[in-house]
């Protein structure tokens, strides 16, 4: 498969920058939001979606670093951002940029725009 790559970006923007306006390649494997958002922007007709029955759960991963907050003072702030991550609010807009979110209201709110497919986690298939 890597032998047809046409172009190794650096990232997931920098690829999809590649293959939608600069229209290199056949086929971008990308994160489900980026494939939402490119039809969104770019017309939902214009590019073939497939999903798999199985993915891997991508979650990004958040946490206060005690000690940089601590010595900038933003120890409370810190907390505060982090803490509204899971609000019902902060869910509901990450769920309008295509994120699959933790709050199950704002998941069922949301379900239409998410296909049904089976999520796993790297740590439960690599222990």
């Amino acid at each position: 498969m890597l032998a047809n790559v046409v172009v190794f970006d650096t990232g997931g923007r920098g690829a999809t920058t590649s293959f939608v306006e600069r229209e290199l390649g056949d086929v971008l494997l990308t994160f489900e939001s980026e494939v939402n958002l490119i039809r969104k922007q770019y017309g939902e007709d214009k590019y073939d979606t497939v999903v798999p029955k199985i993915s891997v759960l991508a979650e990004f991963p958040v946490a206060v670093v005690e000690k940089v907050a601590k010595d900038k003072g933003t120890t409370d702030a810190a907390r505060a951002y982090l803490e509204y991550l899971y609000s019902a609010e902060a869910q509901d807009i990450l769920a309008g940029f295509f994120y699959r979110v933790q709050n199950a209201e704002v998941a069922a709110a949301h379900a239409k725009q998410f296909p049904s497919l089976k999520l796993v986690a790297v740590e439960d298939l690599f222990r």
